[in-house]
């Protein structure tokens, strides 16, 4: 696996005290930090109110050359759960694939680059949280989710529930880091965002 080769060849992977320092001063993870999501060399990503899906009909013939149309939504409550103290959730389908993004605001520095993997208690619901995996130094932005329930049942995801992990590790200085070229067609994004395969193929 990537993260395998990336731990033993870039060196070293970020501690839990490292990490805190540079959140201080609005870095890697800009936003604030609870302690429950700090680990000894990890943090928890936790999940926003929103999701977003592709509008498409069935059997409908989907062009990554050209923008794809998506809809989206809020987290919610069923009508039975009116309490103001119940979580708010949204319900993953079955076969179900669903965009969704971290609350955390990642802001990567050059001489960083990060790695996100989906947690295994997540994963043992059958539900698969596919993300970028490597950020590259110069990013700066939430963290999509590709979210597929694998199972046959329903699954409720809650809001900022854990739902992900972000490694650091020390790299050497880039000469063009990410957001300062044409290419970087995801940084600055903030809700779950689409697909943009299509601007590579503009190119």
């Amino acid at each position: 696996m990537l993260f395998h080769w990336i731990r033993n060849k870039m060196s070293p992977v970020l501690s839990d005290r490292t990490i805190l320092n540079y959140n201080r001063k609005g870095q890697l993870i800009e936003t604030p930090l609870s302690l429950s999501q700090v680990q000894p060399n990890s943090i928890d990503l936790t999940l926003a109110n929103g999701w977003k899906r592709i509008k498409a009909e069935y059997g409908q013939v989907l062009d990554p050359a050209k923008p794809i149309e998506y809809e989206s939504g809020t987290f919610g409550r069923i009508f039975e759960e009116t309490e103001s103290d119940r979580p708010i959730y949204h319900i993953v389908h079955p076969k179900e694939f669903v965009l969704m993004a971290s609350n955390e605001v990642l802001n990567i520095p050059n001489g960083i680059i990060a790695f996100v993997q989906g947690r295994s208690s997540i994963a043992r619901l059958a539900i698969q949280t596919e993300q970028a995996g490597l950020i590259d130094a110069g990013f700066r932005g939430t963290i999509t989710f590709e979210v597929f329930n694998q199972s046959e049942y329903p699954i409720k995801l809650y809001e900022n529930m854990r739902i992900a992990q972000v490694y650091f590790f020390k790299a050497e200085y880039a000469d063009r880091i990410y957001g300062k070229d044409h290419g970087s067609k995801y940084n600055g994004q903030i809700d779950p965002t689409e697909s943009r395969l299509y601007q590579d193929l503009d190119r």
